[in-house]
This record gives C-alpha cells, structure tokens and sequence, in this order.
C-alpha cells in the first residue's frame, strides 16, 4: 500500500499484457476510485484515464481526504481482467 498525503495527486497505473506476456490493449479500461468516505467515481479509457503506450494505463486522482482509499482496474474484451489496490492517505500537519 503507498502512502500518501491530504492533498497531492495520486498516481495510479496498470499494464496490460495478453496470455504470453507481450502488452495488449483491451477496448476499455475503467479505473474505479472508492473514497474513505465510501464515494465510488469511475474513470474510463477512453476518456480521463491516460494511455502512455501499448498497455500502459495511469491516471491522477486527487487526494481530498485521509484515510485508506481502494481502487480497482477493469478492462474488457480482447483482453479482460482485473487488479485492484489501496492507497493510504495521511493528513496534513497543518
């Protein structure tokens, strides 16, 4: 889990890759952000997820509260799957 603070933007990426290892591009990749409050917000691919190269993914979200924040990766056919993970988020000092 990476850690964070109140107020930055947190980077999160994906790389896709078919059966033998080689990256590939699924039609869609969404990216599903979960708040510690408990807000959902998708990002989708295409649209405000970035493409950096073949099967690679990221995008920036911002980081408004502390507190553990999960997200989750789902693409679609020709190459479907999932990933998720968890950022933690501390406050400020000030």
């Amino acid at each position: 889990m990476a850690n964070w603070l109140v107020g930055e933007m947190g980077r999160i990426s994906m790389q896709v890759k078919d059966m033998a290892g080689a990256a590939a591009d699924p039609a869609t990749a969404t990216l599903k952000v979960k708040t510690p409050a408990g807000v959902t917000t998708n990002y989708t691919y295409p649209g405000t997820v970035t493409r950096l190269g073949v099967g690679s993914f990221q995008c920036d979200v911002a980081l408004t509260e502390k507190g553990t924040w999960k997200y989750r990766w789902e693409t679609d056919a020709p190459y479907q799957g999932a990933c998720q993970g968890e950022l933690s988020v501390s406050p400020s000092n000030l």
